[in-house]
């Protein structure tokens, strides 16, 4: 059951269309009142709206719990994993020492395009 609990919820400007990126990874950007999608191991947060232009309101999810578009399909997503973002903005395992993590799986995943939850965590380095 994907489930949703919002600690803290800010609204930045979207860099561009983000229509179909609801529940991806996003970062923010260099101006910082801006976010785009994250690149791989680089994100602040979740997106949880639809913004369909640059420039409208994008409601990114910092801490609590959050769904999340996962990759399960490359490593399987087991309930306690660290999660980090690959170049698409999806949730994917973080195995590798020092990939930046900012959330635990909640639920499992072995599916690309799964939606599970997660608690956002803050950015965290992995170690051995």
């Amino acid at each position: 059951m994907t489930r949703e609990i919002s600690i803290y919820t800010e609204s930045y400007e979207a860099q561009t269309d983000l229509s179909t990126k609801q529940y991806y990874a996003v970062a923010l950007q260099s101006d910082e009142n801006r976010v785009a999608l994250a690149a791989a191991g680089v994100a602040h947060g979740i997106l949880q709206n639809k913004p369909s232009a640059q420039g409208q309101g994008a409601e990114v999810r910092h801490l609590g719990i959050s769904r999340h578009v996962v990759d399960g399909n490359a490593t399987n997503i087991a309930i306690g994993d660290l999660i980090t973002s690959d170049a698409a903005g999806k949730g994917v395992v973080a195995d590798t020492i020092n990939d930046l993590a900012y959330a635990i799986a909640l639920e499992a995943s072995t599916a690309d395009g799964d939606i599970i939850s997660v608690l956002m965590i803050g950015p965290i380095r992995v170690h051995a």
